[in-house]
């Protein structure tokens, strides 16, 4: 995976996303009054749990719209590709 892919992702303060969630070790939220309307997950957790059901990152997330840091985005969310593990 890219780092800088990784590092951009992983810059929640940058974002907001200073607010841990239920103890849940990788995940953020924006505003704890609203939990829902903005979530951030770190890429180890996205790796974790898709391991944990037999997948695997297919590419590096790819950022959305949102960001503001990428050329190529196809919405204004995140995409996140899974596979099989090989």
């Amino acid at each position: 995976m890219q780092r800088e892919s990784i590092e951009v992702l992983e810059d929640w303060f940058r974002w907001g996303f200073d607010h841990p969630y239920e103890n849940l070790e990788g995940f953020a939220i924006a505003d704890p009054d609203d939990p829902e309307n903005s979530t951030a997950y770190r890429v180890g957790l996205i790796e974790q749990m898709a391991a944990d059901a037999g997948l695997q990152l297919a590419q590096p997330p790819l950022r959305g719209m949102w960001s503001g840091g990428s050329d190529r985005w196809i919405g204004t969310q995140d995409l996140v590709v899974l596979e099989r593990r090989h």
